[in-house]
This record gives structure tokens, sequence and C-alpha cells, in this order.
């Protein structure tokens, strides 16, 4: 049994793609009042353009990917063991997180 792909695929995408080109336009317009470069300028919206298009249809094929995936045939019991045990492990983390991050911390600075 597959899933029917939802719109969220789509949607995200869009969401990204509009988000990133204005990024990128606003941007271009910013240092093009501040530093009258024209070409550099001009290059550096088309590349960021690109870099949008690209990334946007790569996270578009990805979503939809994983959205026509199967829907799996485990039960509701199942998926909410699967849940309960994945809590379980992110509060494992969670606790020894701190004092992990305090160690790196203390090691870089005693390195510096």
């Amino acid at each position: 049994m597959t899933r029917n792909p939802s719109k969220l695929s789509l949607i995200a995408t869009l969401a990204y793609v509009l988000v990133g080109t204005g990024w990128i336009v606003i941007g271009f317009f910013i240092s093009s009042t501040i530093d009258d470069g024209g070409e550099t300028s001009l290059f550096e919206l088309y590349k960021g353009l690109a870099f949008i298009a690209v990334t946007g249809g790569t996270l578009f094929l990805v979503l939809r990917w994983m959205d026509s995936g199967p829907a799996g045939d485990g039960s509701f019991g199942q998926i909410a063991e699967e849940f309960r045990h994945s809590i379980h492990i992110s509060e494992r983390i969670l606790r020894w997180l701190p004092p992990g991050l305090a160690v790196i911390i203390i090691t870089l600075l005693c390195l510096l």
C-alpha cells in the first residue's frame, strides 16, 4: 500500500524558493546601493538565483520521494512503542549533552 503524495513537497519547495529568491534579490539591491560594482553584483545575483533553483529542485525531489514511500504495515501499537523508545533515547542524550559540551569547551580552552 502506498500513500498518496501530499502537497507538502510543493508547498515547502515554493516557500523555500520564494524566501531564498527574496533574500538574494534584496541582497543584490542592498549591495548595489552600497557598492556600485555593476557586473560583479549582477553575477552574484545570477549565481544566487541559480543556487536557489538547484537546491529548490533537489528539495522538491527529495520531499516527493520521501512522501511517496510505503506507508508501512505496522500497527499503531508498534508505532507508539517506536516513538516512546526514540523519546527515551532523546532524554538520555539531553542528560549527557551539557556535561559533554562543557568537557569539549574546557578542552578547547586549555588547548588555546
